[in-house]
């Protein structure tokens, strides 16, 4: 009987240890395929990411190459007599272009180079090998420029002209070029939902560190990236490192997962066309997925548990299945949100990319169309310059397109303001009456032309003096009359009536109601309208319909004023905007005071012009020396600062002084003059005339001792008036 006991318990003992190997191995072999197929799912989502993110660096390099190829346009239809042409017609590309971080470069056949930043000299290595006859248009390369002391790389986008432009006899551009800071496009290689924990590199075949974005200097450091790897980490999955640096060299996609600072990390790579590189990205294992620590560690403790408790084996083996269930349930979803947070990254930069594609497509039609309407017409006049109607009717078509692509560009500011959240609502004094019936004014004098009934009704108002926010207010009327009027054709009419009702002794509310009887919107579109960049196509014959920002603008000022706007619609019948704000009453009794253009009269005025652009100086003199005014000009502000202190008492009336000058700008030289000895360092009125008419720079200004605000482009109208009651003032005095 002890036999059989001992036999039985041997078996049992062999069966228990059977059972016990066989649930070890599937064990093993369960966490190795979980982990592999977590591993492939988060080498796939981050391939993704990896192409998003060369997608957008290619995508930023294509524009840079439309630009060079409108430069080509532009340099072409110069005439060039010597080098300061040259810089200047440099700066004036740049200055178009918008390249705050760029240079504008043209290059001869020895590589001989000028910039727009006023240098002059030789690439190191020429742009075009002569022997391999390389016939391409556009060359991009990656470079640090020889007059640059410090270690900036750039890339130089280089287009190669059809036809040379000829300065001298010894002088003759061939390709005109682009240098973009590749520090600029760091928001490119970075990812927001990685935050610091990404690092980007780029690399030529061989491995060459071309240009890195990491936040630890210490990360990787070396000359060859593939030597960093190979003597600082180890591979996690499986490959070597030698595969990835065959790989890479046969512009293979590579995604691998290493060890490096006792830390795992992703590695995956982007083609950049046009440039024989790659980017290499490096993010931190952990953040795109769950930890599969938490698996190997639940592993172990089961397997503890059960060789411990071998006598309670089937009890073991029931709850090790239940807690592993409930694990991988837990695991799963974890990693299911990992996977949805990770699709909505890639969602979001894929919505992001066609937004702005989509933004800037509309942005090239529209800025072109002005743009080409304002060089035609000034080819016209010049050919017809004998001839007075033509080149008046020529004026009058590029004054038009300069206010539309005015407009474009204030709309595209007025929403990044927005967006940064730069906008601050004023409260002040304002009269309703006067502020509709200057913005009916505005309106028909864009109709005068056209066979439009344009209707208004304002006789409801009791009170008119309110406190608010005329600017915007004024912005948001304007915005919904002018495409009232766009979108209707002749024969249509447009009314605009304001209606009072007083909500309390101290408060008044005025509904703003605009209908045309224009071409209208779908209901489709209705529900779209005050997103940024919308609009509706084919809308009648409408050719100009602008950046798709206007009614997003609108829509964002009425909800800052706490009002309400509310359309209704309906297909070739016509659009009606309903607008309700609420106003405090302003009870002070205020004079209104309005100078006519009959009261503009600057006769013998001496005025103080200071302006570094010899363009603007000369155009800003011409318009006051038409008035009779008499203009003493200088360049910069340390000039002006000079004249005025040498200057006799009462010897200026009024400096007119822009703001962003070289040498010294405009703020300092103003400070400089308050606190001066002249006798009339405290009381000269000096008026501020910048490009940069946001409400910070006018409190700017303003702090600096400055008395009022013109901006850029100049408006002549708003200059007289200001300089006539800076005139009644002192005869006042």
């Amino acid at each position: 009987m002890s036999d059989i006991k001992g036999k039985l318990g041997k078996t049992v003992i062999f069966l228990c240890s059977m059972i016990i190997i066989f649930e070890i191995m599937i064990i093993i072999y369960y966490y190795n395929f979980l982990e592999k197929q977590l591993f492939n799912e988060r080498k796939a989502l981050f391939t993704q990411f990896v192409d998003k993110v060369s997608e957008s660096v290619n995508y930023k390099i294509q524009i840079f190459w439309n630009h060079t190829d409108i430069f080509e346009k532009l340099i072409h239809k110069k005439q060039f007599n010597d080098e300061e042409m040259l810089f200047d017609t440099l700066n004036e590309i740049k200055y178009i272009a918008g390249l705050n971080d760029g240079i504008v470069m043209t290059f001869n056949e020895e590589g001989c180079f000028h910039t727009s930043d006023g240098h002059e000299g030789r690439m190191c290595e020429p742009l075009v090998d002569k022997n391999t006859q390389n016939k391409d248009k556009h060359q991009l390369f990656i470079v640090n420029l020889p007059y640059k002391k410090n270690s900036e790389t750039y890339f130089l986008m280089v287009n190669q002209l059809e036809k040379n432009v000829v300065i001298d006899e010894k002088n003759k551009i061939t390709q005109v070029a682009m240098a973009v800071n590749i520090d600029s496009l760091k928001e490119l290689f970075t990812s927001e939902g990685f935050k610091d924990r990404s690092y980007t590199f780029l690399l030529d075949k061989e491995g060459k560190i071309l240009y890195k974005n990491t936040y630890n200097n210490d990360f990787l450091d070396g000359y060859n990236i593939f030597s960093s790897i190979a003597t600082s980490s180890k591979m996690v999955s499986q490959g070597t490192i030698k595969e990835i640096e065959n790989d890479l060299k046969n512009n293979k996609k590579i995604a691998y997962e290493i060890e490096y600072q006792d830390e795992n990390w992703f590695v995956a790579n982007g083609n950049i066309n046009s440039v024989e590189c790659d980017l290499m990205i490096f993010v931190p294992s952990k953040l795109i997925s769950a930890d599969t620590a938490l698996i190997s560690q639940g592993t172990t403790y089961v397997l503890i548990a059960i060789l411990v408790l071998f006598a309670m084996l089937c009890y073991t083996i029931y709850v090790f299945v239940r807690i592993n269930i409930k694990r991988d349930r837990k695991m799963i979803a974890q990693q299911k949100q990992v996977n949805e947070l990770l699709e909505k990254q890639a969602q979001a930069a894929d919505s992001a990319n066609k937004a702005k594609s989509r933004f800037l497509s509309y942005m090239s039609h529209d800025i072109r169309t002005p743009m080409n309407g304002i060089m035609g017409m000034t080819d016209i006049a010049v050919k017809n310059i004998d001839k007075k109607d033509k080149v008046y009717e020529c004026l009058h078509k590029i004054a038009h397109s300069s206010k539309h692509l005015l407009s474009l560009l204030n709309d595209v500011l007025d929403m990044s303001r927005i967006e940064s959240g730069k906008v601050a609502i004023e409260n002040n004094p304002m009269n309703i009456k006067l502020l509709v019936e200057n913005c009916s004014s505005i309106m028909e004098g864009q109709i005068i032309t056209r066979e439009l009934k344009f209707v208004r009704d304002f006789s409801d108002i009791k009170y008119p003096n309110v406190f608010g926010d005329e600017l915007h207010l004024r912005q948001i009327l304007i915005n919904i009359l002018g495409n009232a009027i766009k979108f209707t054709p002749d024969g249509g009419e447009v009314v605009f009536s304001v209606q009072e009702e007083v909500v309390d002794e101290d408060t008044v509310e005025y509904l703003f109601e605009i209908e045309d009887t224009g071409v209208g919107m779908s209901e489709e579109f209705l529900k779209r309208i005050w997103n940024p960049f919308e609009q509706e196509e084919g809308r009648g014959n409408i050719k100009c319909q602008g950046t798709g920002l206007g009614m997003a603008i609108t829509k964002q000022f009425v909800d800052m004023m706490e009002g309400q706007i509310d359309v209704v619609s309906e297909l070739e019948k016509g659009s009606k905007f309903t607008l309700k704000l609420r106003f405090s009453i302003d009870k002070e009794e205020r004079l209104e005071e309005e100078l006519q253009e009959e009261d503009v009269d600057i006769t013998n005025m001496r005025i103080l012009l200071v302006e570094d652009n010899e363009l603007n100086r000369e155009i800003a003199q011409e318009v006051l020396a038409e008035r009779g005014a008499k203009v003493d000009s200088v360049e910069n502000g340390k000039e002006a600062v000079e004249v005025f202190i040498s200057s006799e008492p009462h010897t200026y009336e009024v400096i007119i002084m822009d703001v962003m000058m070289p040498i010294m700008d405009g703020i300092t030289a103003t400070q400089c003059i308050r606190n001066s000895e002249h006798l009339q360092a405290k009381t000269i009125p000096i008026i501020a005339m910048t490009a940069n008419a946001f409400e910070e720079d006018i409190k700017r200004t303003k702090e600096a001792g400055m008395n009022t605000h013109i901006s850029k482009p100049l408006n002549p109208d708003m200059l007289f008036i200001e300089l006539a009651h800076i005139r009644r003032n002192n005869l006042k005095q």
